[in-house]
This record gives C-alpha cells, sequence and structure tokens, in this order.
C-alpha cells in the first residue's frame, strides 16, 4: 500500500535520497502507508508486509510508551514533533534507540515519521560520560593527594626553618624559601586547574535529551567505588529507570561536585549516599554525608561565587570557592532547583530538582 502519488510525489523522492527513515502513517486508517529502506533497516518494517499503527507502536518499549503518548497529544496539538528519542525493539528481539521528528501532512491526514538509529550516538555519549566521569574522579584525587603532600612539605619546611633559625646557614635558609615558594606554585597550579575545570563547564551550551539518570549515575557510583577503596557509599533509587530530558554532562558535573565534596567534610569510616527518586513533575537526586556538617552562620552564603563559606576539607584540601556556585548556575540553565539541610557535626545533605520534561 502506498499513499496518493500526487500528494506525496515530493516526500516520496526525498525518502528515496534520505539517509534517515521516512515512515508515512495514515491516521485515519491507522495503517503504515510508506517507509523507506532506512526505515526498514532500522526498525525491520519490511516494504510490502501491511503494519498498522498499533502494531509499531507495540515495539517501543514499555518505560517509554507514556512518554511517546505525551509526544503524540503535542504533534496533534502543534503539527509538528521533534527531537523524540526513545527505544524500539526490532524482530529479531534486539534495541535500537532512535530519534524522532514528526510532522502532521496532508491536512493533517497523515503523519510523517523521520526516524534516526542513535545507537552509535548513545554509545559515544556513554563513552564520554564514562570518560568525564574518571577525568574528575582523577582531577579530585590527584587535587586531594598532591595538594596534601605539598602542603605538608611547607609545614615541614617552616619547622626546618624554625630549628636553624639561630644558626647561619644562610644558603640553607635560601633553598628552604625556594622549596616553600615551589610548595605554593605547584599548590596554585592544582587550584587555577579546578577553576579552569569549572569555569570551561559554563561555557558549553546546554542540550537536553532524555536520559536515564539512574543508569548515568551508576557511572559515577562504580567509579567512586572503585577510586575510594577505604570509603563507605551507597547508591538508592526509587526504580532501576527514571527517565527525564536533561543535559546528561551538566548533570553529572553537578553530581560529581556535589559527591567531592561530601569526601572532603567526611570522615572515612562515614557514609555518603547518592539517591534518586521520582515526583510528580520532578525527578530529584540527594547526595547526603555524614560529616562535620556547615555551621549556620556560613550557610546563606553557600551557593555564592568566590564563597566566604569555603573551607579547607579534612586533609588539608584547598578550597576554590566556585565549585556550588557553578553547580547552581548549571542547575538552574536546565531549569531546576538546588537546595541543601545541613547540621554541624552531624553531616550535610544537597538536593537537585529537575523538571521530567525538561527545559
Amino acid at each position: 500500500m502506498t499513499p496518493n502519488g500526487k500528494k506525496f510525489s515530493e516526500l516520496l523522492d526525498i525518502g528515496a535520497h534520505e539517509t534517515e527513515g521516512l515512515i508515512i502513517f495514515n491516521d485515519a486508517e491507522q495503517v503504515v502507508v510508506y517507509r523507506n529502506k532506512q526505515a526498514y533497516l532500522i526498525t525491520g518494517l519490511e516494504a510490502n508486509v501491511p503494519v498498522n499503527l498499533a502494531g509499531f507502536l507495540k515495539r517501543i518499549i514499555p518505560q517509554d510508551r507514556d512518554y511517546v503518548k505525551t509526544k503524540c497529544i503535542e504533534l496533534c496539538n502543534q503539527g509538528y514533533v521533534t527531537g523524540v528519542e526513545f527505544t524500539i525493539e526490532t524482530p529479531t528481539e534486539s534495541t535500537i534507540p532512535v530519534r524522532c521528528n514528526a510532522h502532521l501532512i496532508s491536512g493533517n491526514t497523515c503523519i510523517a515519521l523521520f526516524i534516526k538509529n542513535i545507537s552509535w550516538q548513545r554509545r559515544h555519549e556513554d563513552y564520554l560520560i564514562e570518560y568525564g566521569a574518571k577525568k574528575n574522579t582523577i582531577l579530585d584525587t590527584l587535587a586531594h593527594n598532591v595538594s596534601g603532600a605539598l602542603q605538608l612539605m611547607q609545614h615541614l619546611s617552616h619547622e626546618v626553618e624554625k630549628s636553624v633559625a639561630k644558626a647561619d646557614f644562610k644558603n640553607f635558609n635560601v633553598y628552604l624559601n625556594l622549596l616553600k615558594e615551589n610548595n605554593k606554585h605547584c599548590v596554585d597550579i592544582i587550584s587555577d586547574l579546578l577553576k579552569q575545570e569549572n569555569n570551561e563547564t559554563l561555557q558549553i551550551l546546554v542540550r537536553a535529551s532524555r536520559m536515564d539518570i539512574v543508569h548515568k549515575v551508576q557511572f559515577i557510583y562504580d567509579n567512586l567505588t572503585e577510586t575510594y577503596k577505604n570509603r563507605k557509599f551507597a547508591f538508592n533509587h526509587s526504580r532501576n529507570e527514571i527517565f527525564l530530558n536533561a543535559d546528561e554532562f551538566k548533570l553529572l558535573q553537578v553530581v560529581i561536585n556535589l559527591v567531592s565534596n561530601a569526601i572532603k567534610f567526611t570522615d572515612e569510616d562515614k557514609q555518603i549516599t547518592i539517591s534518586i527518586w521520582e515526583e510528580d513533575k520532578e525527578v530529584i537526586c540527594s547526595v547526603a554525608d555524614e560529616g562535620i556538617g556547615i555551621p549556620g552562620p556560613l550557610q546563606p552564603f553557600v551557593f555564592d561565587r568566590k564563597s566566604i563559606a569555603g573551607r579547607p576539607g579534612l586533609q588539608g584540601e584547598k578550597s576554590i570557592g566556585i565549585g556550588l556556585s557553578v553547580s547552581r548556575k548549571l542547575v538552574e540553565l536546565m531549569n531546576g532547583r538546588i537546595w541543601f539541610e545541613s547540621q554541624e557535626n552531624v553531616g550535610s545533605t544537597f538536593y537537585i530538582a529537575l523538571p521530567k520534561d525538561g527545559f
């Protein structure tokens, strides 16, 4: 079955040469009336086998069906939808993530669906997320270990200087001064590196895509447990899959920042817990620790840039005072909210709330 040639001739010509799949549904008859070669390669919808709309929708995995239904309503209301991402099951029982643009055509009697296999993009994004999580963990570990060692050297240099103050070791004192200056220089390099990392994050455009936040945060949790083997971490989620529209990289950067702060202010024998759950229109992610907490007088300034609330970590980690300011900015760019609860000597919990439908 094919659509009317006069009505669809240009569209069919596009479909014949398009690298994306093209599927045309007759909305009144609820059947697929055309699919090009790419549509068959992506979905397995054979050219000469009749397919009704209900049969195609059954190909969508169950957890994506409600989302697709809301997009169908949006399509009916405004005549088009773009950037719709969901996963379909092929006749071979494998799954393929796809991105679609849909348009009402022919007097709103038909739907033209342009569909693209985004398996490669998803794998690439997963790789970038995993790489980013590892990179940030490495940076945090570097700052933690190297800064602590250099600050200790600075302290020892000062002690040695005092012990020889009464002797006439002028050259020795010169060497000690050089050691201290070099030490400070190294610490400043680490601080500048972290500042650059956070500042560059803000310069990247925010891009919304549909994501399973549980799956993505699992990367962070796995890296934490592998990197900090002596620490106690927990990861709780109300469902195994929780979907929302957000910028994956920005959201995970915020989570990493919050976890890094929790590590800095929590003893190794205390637990840090990441939790994710759904509410009616939002998805909430929290990072809770059993650390030293934030003193009441400092709490109003926590999200300020170059905040006076910045304090050295329990192992002497230097605070650059912008991490939480950057986190707030990123969350606001995604139309979300960030806040915290804290009690001194009991611990802190930071919350991120993001709308399910994106920004």
